[in-house]
């Protein structure tokens, strides 16, 4: 069975989601800040068009505000889960768009992408969904 109909996901696999969601550390809001990365560091944000849960205009303002090279999607806020071809796009826009420096590894730039890519990944928080399969 398919986890994505009509671009959402399916009822069974959005109550595992749900299910199996934790709730944040509690020192992760009590820590001061000291530096805030996006007012320094270029950055790429995906916005879902249907987010019910942090809302469109709260992530269109959030990605406003840091300057953000924004790409918006038709997709609620699941979009790793409904649309994995759209985020991976963006994490690969903005790794190609960082020209990420890596010290003397004798790396390629492919490896650099995708190492850049993975990085990006990791630090936003999103999951790439690969599929081995497209239906």
């Amino acid at each position: 069975m398919s986890t994505v109909t009509s671009n959402r996901v399916v009822r069974d696999r959005a109550c595992a989601l749900a299910a199996s969601q934790r709730p944040t550390a509690v020192a992760a809001g009590s820590e001061p800040t000291t530096a805030v990365a996006w007012k320094t560091i270029p950055s790429w944000s995906l916005v879902a068009t249907d987010d019910r849960t942090i809302g469109t205009e709260n992530l269109r303002f959030m990605a406003k505000r840091a300057g953000s090279t924004t790409v918006e999607v038709d997709a609620p806020h699941a979009v790793p889960e409904t649309d994995p071809d759209d985020v991976t796009d963006l994490i690969l826009q903005a790794a190609h768009g960082s020209h990420p420096r890596l010290a003397k590894t004798g790396a390629n730039e492919q490896t650099a992408v995708l190492g850049g890519a993975a990085v990006l990944a990791a630090a936003g928080g999103t999951a790439l969904v690969v599929r081995s399969r497209r239906t």
